[in-house]
């Protein structure tokens, strides 16, 4: 529920256009705990836990009805990602400010310890219309101007192999949040985009799109032309590795100088994709090659002792290195 749908419809009797258009699972029919009523509520899809919540027209208190549920159904909530939706930014300068606003600030003060003492991941938010996306925070609830490093859990922007990481899949409580304002898929209305918590802020049309597959997390926000603009990853558990190894030549080998063979390594990752391989000569890169079967032809090799190796490098970017094969060309 937003601010304009609660100009002409009412969380507290559940009338008017929005609730009479739509129909939620108040009575936990699709998983979480039932809160009895259509303005907040929860369901399970796949491994992720939902959580709507009602920042327009709802109770925003502390120890309101709908906290108490929250902190109820989070407190259930076994599943391996959690990811709550509502209204208000609980941090923004956009075309809203976090600072001055009485439903952002409710949201910040009192919902978000509770939020991310029961391991919530991801909160998708609007109303502010630019895109904003926070870096991988815990433990602000004041203005903008108390914003500390001390309050980021982790480094950079998520991005690649420096994806956020957490221990385990499941709620980890204070294990880091992403909070994303993405009200920008209509339009624009300006606003200085410069607080403290937000490793990116852009006044651009888009979208976002969430990929969740088994421990990894990944949101892509996309332009109006479809180009990618931001993007980060969050990891459960030990991330998936590349595994590589040299099969031709092996270990030891001997040629006849000026030598020509073939170099080529098996490179795998379980619940992962290899996006390349790299074939070394000592430190010196001799080839790159982006499709199995990896490898290259060497040729005219002079005489020498050479040691080869293969980085494999997956998707996100994580590379792994092949143990040294040594040839010899006499």
């Amino acid at each position: 529920l937003g601010n304009h749908d609660a100009k002409n419809s009412s969380s507290s009797t559940q009338q008017g256009p929005y609730y009479s258009q739509f129909t939620f699972p108040k009575n936990g029919g699709a998983g979480g705990v039932p809160s009895g009523t259509e303005a907040y509520y929860s369901f399970d899809f796949g491994n992720i836990h939902f959580v709507c919540l009602d920042s327009a027209d709802s109770d925003r208190s502390a120890n309101g009805p709908m906290a108490k549920w929250a902190d109820k159904d989070l407190r259930a909530n076994t599943k391996d990602w959690t990811i709550v939706f509502f209204h208000h930014p609980p941090y923004s300068k956009g075309s809203h400010d976090s600072d001055t606003e009485s439903e952002l600030i409710a949201m910040r003060e009192n919902f978000t310890p509770l939020l991310e003492a029961r391991g919530v991941d991801l909160v998708l938010c609007g109303h502010s219309h630019g895109y904003e996306r926070s870096k991988f925070i815990d433990g602000h609830q004041g203005p903008s101007n108390t914003f500390r490093k001390s309050m980021v859990l982790q480094p950079g922007g998520g991005k690649g192999a420096r994806a956020y990481t957490k221990p385990s899949l499941g709620p980890q409580p204070h294990s880091g949040t992403v909070y994303t304002v993405a009200g920008c898929s209509g339009e624009l209305e300006g606003g200085p985009h410069d607080h403290p918590a937000m490793w990116v802020s852009k006044e651009i049309l888009g979208s976002l799109v969430l990929d969740i597959d088994g421990n990894q997390l990944t949101s892509t926000f996309l332009d109006d032309t479809g180009k990618k603009r931001d993007s980060f990853s969050i990891l459960k558990g030990a991330p998936p590795k590349p595994m590589v190894k040299i099969t031709r030549p092996v270990d030891g080998a001997a040629f006849t100088a000026p030598a020509t063979f073939s170099i080529q390594a098996d490179a795998s990752e379980t619940g992962g994709t290899i996006a390349k391989v790299d074939f070394y000569r000592g430190r010196k890169l001799l080839a790159t090659d982006k499709s199995p079967p990896y490898r290259f032809t060497w040729k005219n090799v002079p005489a020498g002792t050479w040691d080869l190796s293969a980085v494999a490098t997956d998707k996100r970017g994580a590379p792994a290195r092949s143990e040294v094969v040594n040839v010899r060309v006499k």
